[in-house]
């Protein structure tokens, strides 16, 4: 006599099968949201160079080194400054498409990189984006170095000298070196307090007064 259906022992076997196949799949698919806020975080910086180059090269030659004005409001006060960074619009004036970028301090600094003064053109900016966000950032159990997580942060230091950065309260990252004109990004182990705990010292040990504002 012909048997229709499965014994139960066949179907016990499937199960099993279809569990290994799941455990060994699951985690290969599971990152896919975190691994995506990545790439999207590396494009938008990517683009985010390319403008700051353009933008220094056209100030250079049509403006005689007349410098650039990176962020549009230097008063976190102002409903001007909040909107841009409710709307995550990100250094409006070199950035068309800022949408994952968005500015959580900066340290208002001169030329020099020591005294404050009434431009935004030598502010070193504090930036995030949907994968270094502090509040919906990736989580740290894929962490990986030089890529951006949750509490992680890029610092652009638009000023004329290098400037090394710390944590001089809770040392959440290591004091790192930021060349003039770079964008570079940190690696923080846990959420860092931008008005408290940022400390800025100049290459040659100049301490830097300038407070971290963060809006």
């Amino acid at each position: 006599m012909r048997r229709s259906g499965f014994t139960m022992v066949e179907l016990i076997f499937v199960i099993i099968i279809i569990g290994i196949l799941s455990a060994a799949a699951i985690p290969k698919f599971g990152d896919i949201k975190d691994r995506s806020k990545i790439n999207s975080e590396y494009a938008a910086l990517s683009s985010l160079d390319g403008a700051i180059t353009a933008a220094i090269e056209f100030q250079q030659e049509d403006y005689d080194n007349m410098a650039v004005l990176w962020h549009d409001e230097a008063d976190p006060s102002t409903a001007t400054y909040a909107s841009i960074n409710t709307n995550k619009d990100v250094l409006a004036k070199v950035l068309k498409k800022g949408e994952t970028l968005k500015i959580v301090a900066y340290a208002d600094l001169d030329n020099n990189g020591t005294a404050t003064d009434s431009s935004t053109a030598y502010d070193m900016l504090f930036i995030e984006g949907t994968a270094s966000s502090h509040t919906n950032g990736v989580k740290k159990e894929i962490d990986v170095s030089g890529k951006p997580d949750k509490n992680d942060f890029w610092v652009f230091n638009t000023s004329a000298v290098d400037i090394n950065i710390s944590d001089s309260t809770s040392n959440t990252f290591s004091p790192t070196m930021i060349e003039s004109g770079e964008l570079k990004l940190i690696d923080s182990n846990s959420s860092v307090t931008y008005s408290t705990n940022i400390s800025l010292v100049q290459e040659d040990g100049t301490t830097i007064t300038s407070t971290v504002v963060a809006p």
